[in-house]
């Protein structure tokens, strides 16, 4: 039976619907079964060094085949073993690399394969990841017959595709990989981050960022922008804004601004910087949208300086727990009596502390010591897993 071509198409469709949507294989692994005749399909990957194989996807196949087959056999395939690593993009039926009759006198074949109804396969590389190769393979058993050329040269048809997807999937888990952790990152700063397009409105905020926002102590969103309850700072942030957000001037090394936003409360100003994010051109030729990341605001809160926490400290310096407590005291503005009395101790004790902790991180005056805790990594809060939103 010759394979459908209108079937052929909807399933290229499937194909690189599932590269930008990694749930979709779900759904073309079905479509290539159905479109080449057989009666299941699996997409995985396999160690060249071990020849261990690892579902990704499967259709129609018994979980138990692949505890059965992996537990028993080591993933031990007469097809692999005599065919060896397929190049990317080759593709080749399991009958012409290995016979039936040969086949079906493996203990493999006569334990997994006819048990669970696996006679002969279609299978195409797709790519190559250090010592694993990525696969698609379909399956059918001698009882509706092995596959024949049509449906062979089907899968030819549809082997480009296959791994042109491929390397579409893998360029875009890649790309959210670095979105996750830049964004893990931008968690653990103790400044606002925002991401504004070209025409100044907010693409995404960080939680501190998030935190000032809905605070409304003088910032805040208004129609996706961000303003300044202040007359007169509001004039400042918006021209500035404006002009870093302008294509113009991103060759210019000086581009953005500083400024205060005073606050209703009372509370000290809030510190914002406004700097562009230059286009890489190299790597956007164009684009189906204007959409795109022009400029990233700072903003410094000083009445939420962060204390570093003494276990991250104890941690950091090799510190006993009480040593430690001291230096998050001192690090957070106290001074050694406030220290004392907050920690039921004397300060002769507070003071025999301090020296621990000077001879502990290598300083020796108390305005080096404080400038040592603030200026590392110990100041950053734990990670919370959550979406950079807009």
């Amino acid at each position: 039976m010759i394979a459908d071509p209108d079937a052929l198409l909807a399933l290229v469709d499937a194909i690189y619907e599932a590269a930008f949507e990694p749930s979709r294989w779900s759904v073309a692994l079905p479509l290539l079964v159905r479109a080449l005749n057989a009666e299941r399909g699996f997409l995985g990957f396999t160690s060249t060094v071990r020849g261990r194989t690892i579902s990704s996807v499967f259709h129609e196949f018994d979980p138990e085949f692949l505890n059965r087959w992996q537990g028993e056999f080591g993933g031990s395939d007469p097809w692999y073993e005599r065919a060896g690593k397929l190049p990317t993009g080759k593709v080749a039926q399991g009958a012409q690399v290995v016979p039936f009759e040969d086949l079906r006198a493996t203990e493999v074949h006569a334990a997994v394969f006819r048990p669970f109804g696996i006679d002969d396969l279609i299978c195409t590389s797709v790519a190559e990841h250090d010592r694993y190769f990525d696969f698609v393979t379909v399956h059918r058993s001698q009882r509706i017959g092995l596959f024949e050329e049509s449906e062979v040269l089907a899968m030819r048809f549809l082997a480009p595709h296959l791994v042109r997807a491929a390397k579409l999937h893998d360029k875009l888990s890649h790309l959210s990989d670095a979105c996750t952790a830049q964004e893990a990152l931008l968690d653990r700063l103790p400044y606002g981050v925002l991401l504004l397009d070209g025409r100044g409105r907010t693409l995404g905020a960080n939680r501190e960022a998030e935190r000032i926002l809905a605070a409304r102590d003088g910032l805040g969103v208004r129609a996706g922008a961000v303003y300044a309850s202040h007359p007169n700072a509001q004039k400042k942030l918006a021209a500035a804004v404006s002009q870093t957000c302008d294509p113009a001037r991103y060759g210019n090394a000086h581009a953005g601004a500083l400024l205060a936003v005073p606050r209703p409360s009372a509370a000290r100003a809030y510190q914002v910087l406004v700097a562009p994010v230059p286009e890489r051109p190299r790597e956007r030729v164009f684009g189906f949208t204007e959409t795109r990341t022009a400029a990233v605001m700072l903003v410094s809160d000083p009445e939420a300086a962060p204390e570093p926490a003494a276990e991250t400290l104890s941690r950091l310096f090799g510190l006993t727990p009480a040593v430690a407590k001291l230096a998050a005291a001192l690090a957070a503005g106290r001074t050694i009596a406030e220290h004392a009395e907050e920690a039921r101790i004397t300060q002769g004790t507070a003071r025999w502390h301090l020296k621990e902790l000077f001879a502990r991180t290598g300083t020796s005056r108390q305005a080096e010591l404080v400038r040592l805790l603030l200026g590392g990594i110990a100041q950053l809060p734990p990670s919370r897993r959550r979406p950079l939103v807009p």
